[in-house]
């Protein structure tokens, strides 16, 4: 094929599970979660850092009067790449080294348990407004002169447009649709990067929005049965969205 896999076993470059919370994160917040692990409350992560900001003051006249960098979140480190992030209202749990849904999970389970653990521990009460799911996926274009497009997507796909089997150009499509009560969008990007090469991208994000779910103490199933949904929401986009012979090189079985 004209089309190579990002990764030896998969196409994913980054994966990121999201929680939203009613509230921004406060400055105490975020030092009492850097203190709560680097104090050794977490076996999970094992590097901790603050998020800086840098911000800026003008007078009327153009004249900055002073400038200052401040803490606006924490970075937790944990196994294979996973990575904790609380800033703004929310709380992104990502890596760039997915290997599969079962053990993601597993890793997801285990920090958020961590971080409800430390905002039971400082009485803070927040709402989960919105949770969500994402996936980007790379596929290197070996040949930008070949047909390409069609060694890589599905004809018969009910999502994709169809004018991108016209291009010979870079080009950028947008899918988005409601299912099971998840907002599910695609951004289809054909790019060249810093390195010049063409690179193929499909971004794709799940939301459950409009929630009004208390923080447990722990996590709760009816947390993990939305990621789950979501998860499979996209497998059902992405096994729509590619031919067969990319979905065997990237490990779908049939």
């Amino acid at each position: 094929m004209n089309v190579t896999k990002c990764n030896q076993d998969n196409a994913i470059k980054v994966a990121a599970f999201a929680i939203e919370f009613d509230s921004q994160v406060s400055s105490s917040e975020i030092e009492a979660l850097y203190e709560y692990c680097s104090s050794g409350h977490s076996d999970f992560f094992h590097n901790e850092r603050y998020l800086e900001g840098f911000s800026v003051q003008f007078t009327l006249d153009g004249n900055h009067t002073d400038a200052a960098s401040n803490r606006i979140g924490v970075s937790l480190i944990g196994p294979d790449s996973w990575e904790l992030i609380y800033r703004d209202n929310l709380i992104v749990f990502q890596t760039t080294n997915y290997a599969s849904w079962e053990k993601s999970l597993e890793y997801f389970n285990q920090s958020i348990s961590f971080f409800f653990k430390f905002l039971s521990s400082r009485n803070l009460n927040k709402r989960i407004t919105t949770v969500g799911l994402d996936f980007l996926d790379e596929f290197i274009i070996n040949d930008h002169n070949s047909s390409w497009i069609t060694d890589l997507f599905c004809r018969e796909s009910k999502y994709l447009p169809s004018f991108v089997f016209e291009q010979n150009n870079f080009w950028h499509a947008h899918i988005g649709f409601y299912r099971d009560q998840v907002l599910n969008i695609a951004n289809l990007d054909y790019v060249c990067d810093k390195s010049n090469k063409h690179i193929q991208r499909i971004s794709a994000l799940h939301r459950f929005r409009n929630l009004q779910h208390e923080i447990p103490s722990d996590i709760s199933p009816t947390i993990v049965e939305c990621f789950n949904t979501m998860h499979s929401l996209n497998v059902e986009l992405v096994k729509d969205l590619l031919t067969k012979e990319v979905l065997n090189d990237i490990g779908f079985e049939e």
